[in-house]
C-alpha cells in the first residue's frame, strides 16, 4: 500500500499468487481477472485485492474463444472471440453481461495472509482475560458485599456491627471457627445457668437458636435456617451442630 502524502509503503501481507504465470488478465473496476486454462483446469479467478479476497469461478467453453483482453465497463464485458476452430481467422465483437461472463463461483479464499488475525486473536484473547479477571473481582466483591464478615469476634454486615447479644455472637463464632460438628453441650456451655435442670438449659439452648437464625435469615434476606442440626454418626443420642459458612466471610 502506498501512502501519497507520506509517500512510503506499507507490506500488508504476502501472497503466494505469481501474476506473471498467467496467461490472460484484464482489470473489472477495482479487481482483476486472471485466466490459465493449463494450471487451473478449468477455473479461473478474480482478485479483490483491497477486500483480500480471491474468488475462484468454473471456465466455460466461451472463455477458449477469447481472442483479447475484453474490456469492461457499467457490468458489461465486450469481447473478442474467434468465430470458430476451423482455421479461420475471423474474429467478432460481443458482449456479455456480468453474470454471464463470469458463471458459477466455485468458492472463495484470501489472497494475501499477515499477521493481523494473530494480532486480533492475541488482543481478543487479552480482553476476555481482562473481562474475566474484573468479572471475577466483581463478583467476588459482590459476593461478600452481601456476606456477613467476622472482624475480631465482631459481627458485620454492609460496614455495621450487627446488634447481636454476646451469647448469640458466641456460638456463631464457634460454629464458624470449627472445622468439625459441634456437639448440643458446647452450645450448652454459653447458653445453660446453673441455677436450672438439664431439659430447662436445653429448651433455652433450642430457643437461642431458633432466635440466631431467625435474626440471620432477617438480615440476609434467606429463607433457610443457617444453622441446623442432626444425630451424631457415633452417638445417636447426642445433637450435632453446623452452620452455613457460605454467608460468612471470615477475616483474619
Amino acid at each position: 500500500k502506498f501512502n501519497i502524502k507520506t509517500k512510503s509503503w506499507k507490506k500488508i501481507g504476502t501472497t503466494d499468487f505469481d501474476a506473471y504465470n498467467h496467461i490472460v488478465k484484464f482489470p473489472v473496476n477495482n479487481d482483476y481477472i486472471f485466466f490459465n486454462y493449463t494450471k487451473n483446469e478449468g477455473e479461473f479467478f478474480k482478485v479483490d485485492i483491497l477486500n483480500n479476497k480471491k474468488s475462484y469461478y468454473k471456465s466455460i467453453t466461451f472463455h477458449r474463444f477469447l481472442k483479447d483482453i475484453p474490456f469492461y465497463l457499467d457490468g458489461v464485458f465486450y469481447c473478442y472471440i474467434w468465430k470458430d476452430f476451423s482455421g479461420s481467422q475471423e474474429i467478432q465483437l460481443v458482449k456479455r453481461f456480468e453474470d454471464e461472463f463470469l458463471g458459477e463461483k466455485i468458492r472463495d479464499e484470501k489472497f494475501y495472509y499477515n499477521n493481523e488475525t494473530l494480532y486480533l486473536s492475541i488482543g481478543v484473547l487479552v480482553s476476555l482475560l481482562f473481562i474475566s479477571t474484573i468479572t471475577f473481582k466483581l463478583l467476588k466483591w459482590n459476593k461478600k458485599k452481601n456476606r456477613i464478615t467476622t472482624v475480631n469476634g465482631h459481627l458485620v454486615y454492609k460496614r455495621r456491627i450487627l446488634n447481636l447479644d454476646k451469647k448469640s455472637v458466641r456460638i456463631i463464632n464457634l460454629l464458624l471457627n470449627s472445622e468439625n460438628e459441634i456437639i448440643s453441650r458446647d452450645i450448652l456451655n454459653i447458653t445453660e445457668k446453673p441455677n436450672l435442670n438439664y431439659g430447662h438449659n436445653t429448651r433455652i439452648m433450642n430457643s437461642k437458636i431458633e432466635e440466631i437464625n431467625f435474626r440471620l435469615k432477617e438480615i440476609l434476606h434467606v429463607k433457610n435456617d443457617l444453622i441446623t442440626y442432626k444425630k451424631s454418626n457415633t452417638d445417636k443420642r447426642i445433637k450435632v451442630y453446623t452452620i452455613d459458612k457460605s454467608y460468612f466471610f471470615i477475616k483474619n
